[in-house]
């Protein structure tokens, strides 16, 4: 039996006219035309097993490189397009964990806005009559805010909390003046309001 090695990465398969082949065996493959960098290999007899072996090696090989062949095409095919996936979280909260929640965002909004300045406001009117009237409220500070009620719920574009029955204490100083000819007329005071 004449065998023929294609290349270092294909087994040896036997060569047409092999007189010890059986039967049963796989018909025997054409000959490849020799070029320079092909070997041929002369062996003596083989066993009916041996050339199974060699026959089945080279199916093996063939079968193996059309598998890979359409495995890499159908994860290709298979996989989904990058506009049909959209980048996202879900998660499941219930109504406890959202009520929770809330308690903690409204104390801690509490204990960041007090004791709270706002800044001087100051405004000039002019009246018929009596004149320019210049009024000024310096010092806001809220002191304390309470939240009796709130509530929660999920809406259309995210989480809603809202606040009801809460109360502030400010504190200001306020200050008014304006001028009629030639007279000036001012006054200025405190005010702690509860609202």
């Amino acid at each position: 039996m004449q065998l023929q090695r294609r290349d270092p990465l294909h087994p040896i398969i036997p060569v047409k006219g092999d007189d010890h082949s059986n039967s049963r065996s796989s018909p025997p493959r054409r000959r490849m035309s020799s070029s320079p960098s092909r070997h041929s290999y002369s062996s003596g007899p083989a066993t009916n097993s041996t050339s199974r072996l060699l026959a089945a090696g080279a199916m093996g090989a063939s079968l193996l490189h059309h598998l890979v062949v359409a495995v890499a095409l159908l994860l290709t095919t298979a996989a989904p397009s990058a506009k049909a996936t959209i980048p996202h979280i879900s998660a499941i909260i219930s109504q406890s964990g959202l009520d929770f929640a809330k308690d903690l965002l409204v104390s801690g909004a509490v204990e960041t806005l007090t004791p709270l300045s706002v800044p001087d406001i100051e405004r000039s009117v002019n009246i018929p009559l009596v004149g320019t009237v210049r009024m000024v409220a310096s010092g806001i500070v809220l002191h304390s805010l309470a939240v009796t009620n709130s509530t929660v719920a999920v809406g259309d574009t995210g989480v809603v909390v809202a606040a009801s029955l809460a109360s502030a204490n400010i504190s200001m100083e306020w200050s008014y003046s304006y001028s009629a000819w030639v007279v000036t007329i001012s006054d200025s005071g405190n005010a702690s309001i509860q609202v």
